[in-house]
């Protein structure tokens, strides 16, 4: 029999990330992080997958960002030295970078950059291209002098007590309060230490691409000064120069871009048919003409937006490898590979998962993976898929571990997908409790893959059961498009699938049924227990409630709201009422308990506190449960005792109302 699996085991859990080839293809590296209860942190170490077998490198638990300086050494971001420390505590912007071999040793200090570097192109074996977090206000300028710098930390340190804000969006969601925070761009030269700064003030850097038989370098930036725009140029760094010139004014939505001959193929989206979420089509941009031609209508994501709580360390999505672009795409419920080739998209790997990130080198492919509901693991591909690592193996091996039972079902013309999860020792005698998850997004995916909030409620005795209602990723633009339609045919497929889930599982007692969700989930839990008293409890998380408020208080409120609201507050503030749940909040008596997060940017945290100001007058049951210092992403990279905290509170509340 099947041990059950516990809250707390996700401490014992691996994160998988970065996978990166060097040169040769000989070698991979990729970093593995795992909680630390004590600190009440994460470490991240870098290991190897080499001839067939992977091994750890480092060991300060510390290890991030990492790049290869050649086939045999690689050159990673950490602090170790005291001296070090001391001076960022001092409020320095420092980033320090050691050199390790692959085949062991001390790693040893390479060079230290007073910027705060989050990325490095290799431009020559003494230039380095840096993109740099830099704040115009209290960043320290690579040639200040003594005097200067002293004078501009000791106003560092008064900004400490004040915040003043210059322009839109003034915060950030997991980055804290970003006045003048802008990404920029300098080159390094490792001989000299010279630095010099290539973009201009109000230019905020996201993708750059480096042409090496030309020099240039090439990147898609906004013109950020006072209200962030939402779409980007490109625009050309001539090195040689040191001039700067406009490529493409701000056409597209850029999620992606790369030089292919006297061309740019350019991943992007004009958003004139379906709004923000509108998925990237591929265009071609003549770099003599300047003229920008459509290539391929790509009604599909890039990226993979299928849910879960199992993951910590990202990685690349994309890659351009000779003249190819390698890209992952959600379609229907998980993550696939594609390629595009010849102005043709094929898939090469559809491994019924999640594809969370990959590199490629020569023939093979090394994917980041969460596949056949286990956790993640680092597959190849090399003729066919194999998991190389068995980083999880052992703390998942002796528990129970739910199936995912598909359950479809036709709705006005659509074919929906959920899943069920049996509880332990699952008996069709007996009857249970069951619990309704709801994705955020509203445009991500549920699908089969490892979610351990679920797996702990499935282990604690309740069905659990999920889907993917229209708004959600995976299949295509037209099904994802539910602008001025939140709270309608959204929600009457939850009902539906509520109801279906009863009729298949009669060991599944109706009177106990709760409900949850998180971001959007949040919203359409708040929609649920002011339309419906069907389900025993609610817990909504991180969620919204008035889309009046927050429209100019989210970090990406003033587009969000506007765009799936098909509404504004000056021309339509009915519209924005009538799809807020507040409007509908002295309906509610359903017992329901509030997540939020003080940090929460994304969905600030007085959503949840109107709501539950509102059912306290009421004298309905309620809970409010704020974590300080964590941030819209709580659930899945918040501090391991927070986490714990959460999972507690939620678990709980439900259970406690069942009866």
């Amino acid at each position: 029999m099947k041990e059950k699996l516990n809250l707390k085991d996700f401490l014992d859990y691996k994160f998988i990330g970065s996978p990166k080839y060097n040169e040769a293809g000989d070698v991979l590296a990729f970093i593995v992080s795992n909680a630390n209860i004590d600190d009440n942190n994460y470490e991240s170490f870098i290991y190897i997958y080499k001839d067939g077998v992977y091994s750890q490198l480092t060991a300060s638990g510390k290890e991030g960002y990492f790049y290869f300086e050649d086939n045999e050494t690689i050159i990673f971001k950490n602090m170790r030295d005291q001296k070090d420390l001391d001076r960022v505590k001092a409020g320095e912007d420092l980033s320090v970078f050691y050199r390790i071999n692959i085949n062991g040793g001390e790693a040893r200090k390479a060079f230290s950059i007073p910027l705060k570097v989050s990325n490095i192109e290799v431009l020559s074996d003494n230039q380095l291209l840096l993109s740099v977090l830099f704040n115009k206000d209290y960043s320290i300028a690579y040639n200040m002098n003594e005097a200067d710098k002293k004078a501009l930390l000791e106003r560092k340190k008064e900004m400490a007590d004040y915040q003043v804000f210059e322009q839109v969006p003034f915060y950030s969601n997991g980055q804290g309060y970003v006045n003048n925070d802008r990404n920029v761009l300098f080159t390094y030269d490792l001989k000299t230490e010279a630095l010099d700064f290539i973009t201009e003030e109000n230019v905020d850097v996201s993708i750059v691409r480096y042409d090496k038989d030309n020099q240039n370098i090439y990147f898609s930036a906004t013109n950020f000064e006072k209200v962030q725009a939402r779409k980007q140029n490109i625009y050309v760094y001539n090195s040689t120069r040191k001039t700067t010139s406009l490529v493409l004014d701000d056409q597209l939505s850029i999620r992606d871009f790369n030089l292919n001959g006297d061309n740019i193929l350019i991943v992007g989206s004009l958003g004139d048919k379906f709004g923000i979420n509108q998925n990237p089509d591929f265009y071609s941009l003549d770099l003599k003409t300047k003229d920008l031609d459509l290539v391929l209508n790509h009604d599909a994501s890039v990226g993979s937006s299928v849910g879960s709580d199992c993951r910590l360390t990202g990685g690349q999505q994309a890659k351009f490898v000779d003249n190819k672009y390698y890209f992952v795409s959600t379609i229907n419920n998980g993550s696939v590979l594609q390629v595009l080739d010849n102005n043709q998209i094929s898939t090469i790997i559809d491994l019924s998962g999640s594809i969370d990130s990959f590199d490629i080198a020569g023939d093979q492919i090394a994917l980041v993976a969460l596949k056949d509901g286990k956790l993640q693991e680092l597959y190849i591909n090399d003729q066919a898929l194999e998991q190389v690592t068995k980083l999880n193996e052992a703390v998942l091996v002796d528990k129970y571990v739910a199936e995912y039972e598909e359950l479809n079902f036709e709705r006005d013309g659509y074919l929906l997908n959920g899943w069920v999860l049996k509880p332990k020792d699952y008996d069709a005698s007996k009857s249970y409790p069951a619990i309704l998850d709801i994705h955020g997004g509203p445009k991500t995916v549920y699908g089969p893959v490892f979610y351990h909030e679920m797996q702990v409620w499935a282990n604690a005795g309740a069905f659990v059961f999920f889907m993917n209602p229209r708004g959600s990723d995976g299949r295509g633009n037209e099904f994802a498009d539910i602008r001025g339609k939140y709270g309608t045919g959204d929600y009457d497929d939850l009902m539906l699938f509520t109801d279906k889930v009863l009729a298949k599982y009669p060991a599944i007692n109706p009177a106990n049924v709760a409900v949850t969700g998180g971001s959007y989930g949040g919203f359409m839990t708040n929609w649920i227990i002011g339309h419906t008293e069907r389900f025993v409890a609610a817990a909504s998380q991180r969620s919204i409630s008035n889309w009046i408020g927050f429209t100019y208080t989210s970090d990406i409120g003033p587009y969000f709201a506007t765009d799936q609201q098909a509404a504004n507050m000056f021309d339509d503030i009915d519209k924005l009422w009538w799809h807020s749940p507040l409007k509908y909040a002295r309906n509610v008596k359903t017992p329901t308990l509030f997540i939020h997060s003080d940090e929460d940017y994304r969905c600030p945290s007085f959503e949840a506190m109107q709501m539950y100001g509102v059912l306290m007058e009421a004298n309905v049951e309620s809970k409010l449960v704020m974590f300080k210092g964590e941030n819209h992403d709580l659930s899945r990279t918040g501090r391991p005792k927070q986490r714990i905290k959460r999972l507690e509170e939620i678990t709980d509340w439900l259970f406690k109302y069942f009866n």
